[in-house]
């Protein structure tokens, strides 16, 4: 997808099951492959990667697109952009303040933040973050997700209603 302010590299499973790490290792590769191409495009343009399933992602799945930067879409949780998003309305709800929002959006950071170009134009391959740091990081999605979930069951209504609460 050509957006506007960014490139959107996405790919939709339809796995109701936990969906297995496999799937994000290929999804990964050839993002990987495309964003050269794509980045020369328009290099001020964020290059993201969005991976979306019907069900959930498996554990092992969440750790790997974590250290990658990729935005996971499932079933039960809300993606960690929108739940970085400073428009979201919370409410009487305190939203993530802003070192957890910082931590939501390096979950899905653009290809330019996860594979930084050094001065000779070649890139750096970052260092595995340690488990302990993405266990945090994936601590902070869920617990967002949770209280969102919290407030749209407290709001009363569909879903629906809050989504298009959100549109307007």
């Amino acid at each position: 997808i050509d957006c506007s302010d960014a490139h959107v590299i996405g790919e939709w499973k339809a796995y109701r099951e936990p969906v297995p790490k496999n799937e994000v290792l290929r999804f990964k590769a050839t993002t990987d492959d495309l964003y050269e191409s794509i980045v020369d495009l328009r290099p001020r343009m964020d290059v993201l990667r969005l991976f979306g399933v019907a069900g959930d992602a498996s554990a092992e799945l969440r750790w790997y697109a974590a250290r990658h930067g990729i935005c996971l879409v499932e079933r039960s949780r809300w993606p960690a952009p929108v739940l970085a998003d400073v428009a979201l309305p919370w409410g009487d709800a305190l939203g993530p303040g802003a070192i957890d929002r910082g931590r939501l959006m390096w979950l899905s950071r653009p290809l330019q933040q996860a594979y930084p170009r050094l001065p000779d134009g070649s890139r750096r391959l970052p260092q595995r973050l340690p488990d302990a740091a993405v266990e945090s990081l994936l601590a902070i999605h869920d617990h967002w997700s949770d209280e969102l979930w919290d407030l749209v069951e407290r709001r009363g209504g569909a879903f629906e209603d809050y989504v298009d609460a959100l549109a307007s």
